[in-house]
């Protein structure tokens, strides 16, 4: 029996990081700015255009996002996130990468949808601010992350949602995201439309390289099963810049001297593992 090739997902913040990414068993990044500074913010488009001139047809999505922090976003970051889309529309990458909460935690539905009606065709994905969004009580988060779902299949561009399943890491988390997308699957079956959408695809990140898939059998399995269609991974360390240590101060800001790069094996054992589990 022949399984569908798992799409991998690599988000990246440079051209280095992007190159090593697809020369090593990629199939599509996601770019930002400032990977390591709370999860990114939106890259600059000389680096995107670059991409695109020196990786041709690779598909791109976009991290919008105006600076780290929370997902509460002000009207004029609001204006900023809709130019910085009209911006990367012009440039017909694949698609955008965003998510919006309330100050009380919850999705922001009237902000999403505009935001996401800016993209026009462009894919959406609705980033893990939805792992942030606020559960009350303990026993409770599979029911708000339930809610949190409902708000998104009612916008109808958004596309995926990426999410660790509501934990800081995925694998650990692997029920609840199997359960996020037993539910993703009902809200589309049950659609008030008249023309039934595909369910939302969720997109497993954070945490995900080829020991923790080994380190949990279900995964695997699931992955079999074609459960997860897609795989998201940033497969990225720190490494040594090249200052030489004398000359090396006291730092700006963050105090390191290192950089935030894709690992090329790292990518290379993801690839072969997520491969040899549909084979």
């Amino acid at each position: 029996m022949t399984h569908k090739k798992i799409l991998l997902e690599v988000c990246v913040d440079s051209f280095d990081s992007a190159k090593t990414a697809v020369d090593n068993g990629a199939d599509r990044l996601e770019i930002c700015g400032s990977l390591c500074q709370g999860g990114g913010t939106t890259p600059s488009v000389a680096l995107v255009n670059m991409i695109q001139s020196e990786l041709p047809k690779l598909p791109l999505m976009i991290m919008i996002r105006p600076r780290p922090g929370d997902f509460v976003y002000s009207e004029s970051e609001v204006r900023l996130m809709k130019a910085e889309i009209a911006t990367f529309r012009r440039l017909r990458v694949m698609g955008v990468v965003f998510g919006c909460l309330k100050p009380d935690g919850m999705i922001d539905e009237l902000v999403t949808s505009e935001l996401a009606a800016c993209a026009g065709p462009l894919e959406v994905t609705f980033h893990r601010a939805f792992d942030m969004i606020n559960y009350p009580s303990a026993d409770g988060p599979l029911l708000w992350a339930t809610s949190a779902l409902c708000v998104l299949d009612t916008i109808p561009k958004i596309t995926r949602v990426l999410t660790s399943g509501l934990q800081p890491t995925f694998p650990s988390s692997l029920s609840y995201i199997k359960s996020i997308i037993d539910q993703s699957v009902s809200l589309s079956k049950h659609s008030a439309s008249s023309c039934p959408r595909r369910p939302l695809t969720i997109l497993p990140g954070s945490g995900i390289s080829a020991a923790s898939i080994l380190a949990h059998p279900e995964f695997c399995q699931l992955l079999r099963e074609g459960m997860f269609p897609e795989i998201h991974a940033s497969c990225s360390s720190w490494v040594d810049g090249p200052m030489c240590m004398k000359a090396r101060k006291e730092g700006m800001g963050m105090g390191r001297w290192e950089r935030w790069k894709v690992m090329p094996a790292r990518v290379r054992e993801l690839r072969e593992v997520l491969d040899g589990c549909v084979s």
